[in-house]
């Protein structure tokens, strides 16, 4: 009896230890299955008017499969029994006749989101903004708003009026206002923050610049050709222009020294110092977080990073990539603004890789593109630098697949650019002009830039 007994045990036990383990093995199968599955989400308007997707081998040779979408939606291509993927997204925008291509190589299967922001191509109504103060003569008096900046050295003795078409608006649809009036070494200021938008109206604001604001002084590591500050709040999720300074004949006044005129007592939880600086044949990109409550400080170390390639001809190809300092990816840009089209091709890769090549597209959607396609050039190799992450892979996880909320993504980033054609690098210093790749689409100047920032919206 006590033998059968010991048996039916062993033999419950045994079964249980082999459901447990099958059960393990089949949460085991669900977690890679769910690692071998691959969609793309848009939402906001991200996919502008229409979008395709593009699944390739790895090294971008074949086309394993593609679809299209319109809107906001979901582009599912299910189990691929890859975990990485190398991926192309092609972006239609047929209001302002744009193209904008973005391909990633050997990236983490999964779910992929990309969110659009407020910004809208119409304009959502009108702000119409009077500034007072005291009367007196100012050297200059600045503005900035959720989609705008003004600043003006002829300044009205103690009242101004400025009248906006608004394009974009905070969450909850919010407007915000920051104003000031500088003379010497201080002047005056306020904000109006998180303001009710009424939709198609003209909404009106007044703001009384009767706060004190002071002037700041800090170095760089590294001469400057200009710099910014943001005021954040909301989490970093809301930010407007506090100031910035262009140093605008870098043969001559390029700087380490800066003065910055910063209100005495803001409300702003975080300031970013954004700052931008040719160095040998790269243009350069710098931004940090701090606190408001540690300001600005006196020294800012600048690290040191850069990227050169050359580009092969016969291959359309960018080889012998070389870094120096760390780096999380690296990319390259072909760039077309002829025929009244602009359309851009960028190209991700882990930081290690030594050229990049565009991935093949399939004939329907070469035929979609038409002759465009043909006017591309090479125009720079770049690279890309979180203190969030080591990788191009850490960069799908955290931002695209994780969805990291863009104001906890990273506290510190750099980048670098290294033009194919020198001669661009000249004309290309007046369009980057905002504050990196995290900048608001709408900022930016150029689809050079602003290729780079629609990604991360």
């Amino acid at each position: 009896m006590m033998k059968t007994i010991t048996q039916i045990l062993f033999y419950c036990l045994l079964a249980v230890t082999i459901s447990l383990t099958i059960a393990s093995c089949k949460k085991n199968d669900s977690t890679n299955d769910a690692s071998k599955r691959f969609s793309v989400e848009v939402k906001n308007g991200y996919g502008y008017d229409y979008a395709w997707i593009v699944l390739h081998n790895l090294e971008g040779t074949e086309v394993i499969d593609y679809k299209k979408i319109e809107g906001d939606g979901i582009v599912d291509f299910g189990k691929i029994n890859e975990e990485f993927v190398t991926v192309t997204m092609i972006r239609i925008d047929t209001i302002n006749n744009t193209t904008g291509i973005a391909s990633d190589y050997s990236c983490p299967s999964g779910h992929w989101i990309f969110t659009g922001n407020n910004y809208k191509e119409v304009s959502q109504g009108m702000a119409d903004i009077t500034m007072t103060y005291p009367g007196n003569s100012y050297d200059e008096y600045v503005l900035a708003t959720p989609d705008d900046w003004k600043s003006s050295e002829n300044v009205p003795y103690d009242i101004v009026n400025i009248r906006n078409n608004v394009h974009y608006l905070n969450d909850g649809n919010k407007y915000s206002i920051y104003g000031a009036v500088l003379q010497g070494s201080g002047g005056y200021c306020n904000w109006l923050l998180d303001q009710s938008f009424q939709l198609n109206q003209t909404n009106y604001y007044t703001l009384e610049l009767n706060k004190p604001i002071g002037m700041v002084n800090f170095t760089t590591s590294r001469p400057l050709d200009y710099f910014y500050l943001y005021g954040c709040w909301n989490q970093r999720n809301s930010d407007l222009m506090l100031y910035r300074k262009y140093y605008w004949d870098t043969r001559t006044s390029r700087e380490t020294n800066h003065d910055a005129y910063l209100p005495e007592n803001m409300p702003f939880s975080d300031l970013i110092f954004y700052g931008a600086f040719t160095e040998d044949n790269n243009y350069n990109f710098y931004l940090k977080y701090y606190s408001n409550q540690q300001g600005v400080p006196y020294d800012i170390e600048i690290p040191e990073k850069k990227i050169t390639a050359i580009y092969n001809e016969s291959t359309d190809e960018m080889i012998d990539i070389q870094i120096i300092g760390k780096a999380d990816q690296i990319f390259g840009l072909w760039y077309s603004w002829e025929n009244d089209h602009d359309i851009s091709w960028i190209v991700y890769a882990n930081w290690d890789r030594t050229s990049i090549k565009r991935p093949v597209l399939p004939d329907e959607i070469l035929n979609d593109l038409g002759n465009d396609m043909d006017l591309l050039k090479p125009y720079y190799a770049g690279l890309l630098d979180y203190n969030t992450t080591s990788s191009q892979s850490d960069i799908i996880k955290r931002f695209f697949i994780e969805n990291v909320a863009l104001n906890e993504r990273y506290s510190e980033y750099y980048s670098s650019y290294y033009f194919l054609n020198q001669d661009k690098k000249v004309d290309a210093r007046s369009h980057f002009k905002k504050r990196g790749e995290t900048e608001k689409p709408h900022e930016s100047e150029t689809i050079i830039y602003d290729d780079l920032a629609k990604r991360f919206y």
